[in-house]
C-alpha cells in the first residue's frame, strides 16, 4: 500500500499539491508498512515534493523514528544534489524540527532560509 501512495510524491502535474496533500494525510492516518529504502524514498521525491506538505516527513518519522530519518537525511546530503533538491531537503528537515542555527536552516549555497517566511516555489 505504501508504494502506491508514495508514487504520488514522484509526480509533478497541474494538481500535484492537492494530490500530495491528500496522499500525505492518508499515509499519516493509515500508516501502511514501509518496505523501501528510506534514503531512496527521500532522495527520489526531492524534485517533485511540494514544500507545503508536512505529512510525508511526519509519516516517515512516525514509522522509522527520528534518528533513522536523520541518518537517512545525512546520507542524502552526501549525494550531489541540485539546488532545488537542497532547498526541498532543507524544508523536509524543517518539518521534522531538524534546524540549524536556532530557528534558521542553512539553504543551498549557504543562503539562510527563514522558515516562517512564505516559500515561493516555481
Amino acid at each position: 500500500m505504501f508504494h502506491g501512495l508514495y508514487t504520488v510524491f514522484l509526480c509533478n502535474d497541474d494538481d500535484y499539491f492537492n494530490r500530495q496533500q491528500l496522499t500525505g494525510r492518508m499515509l499519516f492516518k493509515i500508516r501502511p508498512g514501509l518496505r523501501l529504502d528510506l534514503v531512496q524514498i527521500i532522495k527520489n521525491c526531492l524534485f517533485t515534493y511540494n514544500l507545503s506538505i508536512e505529512e510525508q516527513p511526519f509519516y516517515l518519522r512516525g514509522m522509522c523514528g527520528i534518528e533513522r530519518v536523520k541518518l537517512a537525511i545525512s546520507e542524502v546530503e552526501e549525494i550531489s544534489l541540485f539546488e532545488q533538491e537542497k532547498i526541498i531537503l532543507n524544508t523536509f528537515k524543517f518539518w521534522l524540527g531538524l534546524r540549524e542555527n536556532g530557528y534558521q536552516l542553512k539553504g543551498a549555497e549557504g543562503i539562510k532560509i527563514n522558515p516562517s517566511a512564505p516559500f515561493i516555489y516555481s
